[in-house]
């Protein structure tokens, strides 16, 4: 009963959503959206970055104007803010070909893209699966595997039954698990901002929180990281391989 509770506390109504715009202000995003799209049509790359930055900055997030910015910030030659925003785009649709695509291009145009190997492989394959479906159908999904396979242990409990269906009981409550942490790890990077990019051509991370601090070693622009710590000005970060050390907030993008 405690886990169809929490299960119940996870449903898509209470996901965190960005607080709606009043009409006025819809209609002046819309306008400002045509703006942006019909700058990048006319090759006014920087003008068209600073139109889709201004409606992220008035609070709107979709997988669409992420990877708008993205696109922008590409032409611009900006590699950094262009991984970090199709990296905000594949919360929003994460099998999207064409993110998908344009992010492969992105990490590839890194000035140390060959020699700084961005994400570790098995990471990515296990963010894949966990984002197999959207989250909306892995909750109900899970809610009826959960109330599917709760019956039907109940009536081996009270009356038994053969054994083929308790084996397809038993498979339920396993594919229930599955789809509860998949729906687990959507909620998580939902609601946690832990990921980030290196939006600096070259960023020193250090031993500590300060300038005073030895330097560790240097990341380079378009570099994903993980965010462990956060203190006055400063993140602590580790890379793919394990390494990890403090570096100054500035320097990078939260996905």
């Amino acid at each position: 009963m405690i886990w169809f509770l929490w299960i119940f506390l996870l449903q898509p109504g209470n996901v965190p959503t960005v607080p709606s715009a009043s009409k006025t202000d819809q209609l002046d995003a819309k306008t400002q959206w045509e703006l942006a799209n019909q700058a990048y049509q006319n090759g006014e790359y920087e003008l068209a970055r600073d139109h889709y930055e201004a409606l992220v900055n008035r609070g709107i997030q979709n997988g669409d104007l992420h990877f708008n910015l993205g696109n922008a910030y590409f032409k611009t030659g900006q590699i950094g803010p262009s991984i970090l925003h199709y990296e905000k785009a594949l919360h929003y649709e994460p099998f999207h070909a064409d993110i998908n695509h344009n992010l492969k291009r992105a990490l590839a145009a890194r000035a140390n893209a060959k020699s700084d190997p961005n994400a570790d492989v098995m990471a990515e394959r296990i963010r894949k699966l966990m984002y197999a479906l959207p989250f909306n159908l892995i909750f109900w999904m899970t809610l009826l595997l959960i109330l599917v396979s709760g019956l039907g242990w109940t009536f081996i409990v009270i009356k038994g039954m053969s054994p083929q269906l308790r084996v397809l009981i038993g498979v339920l409550s396993l594919l229930s698990l599955l789809t509860t942490a998949m729906l687990l790890f959507q909620h998580r990077v939902l609601n946690t901002h832990d990921r980030g990019v290196i939006l600096m051509e070259e960023a020193t991370v250090r031993s500590g929180p300060s300038p005073s601090e030895e330097v560790s070693f240097s990341v380079y622009e378009g570099k994903r990281v993980t965010i462990l710590d956060r203190t006055n000005g400063w993140l602590r970060v580790r890379l793919s391989n394990g390494y990890n050390g403090w570096i100054r907030e500035g320097s990078v993008g939260i996905i």
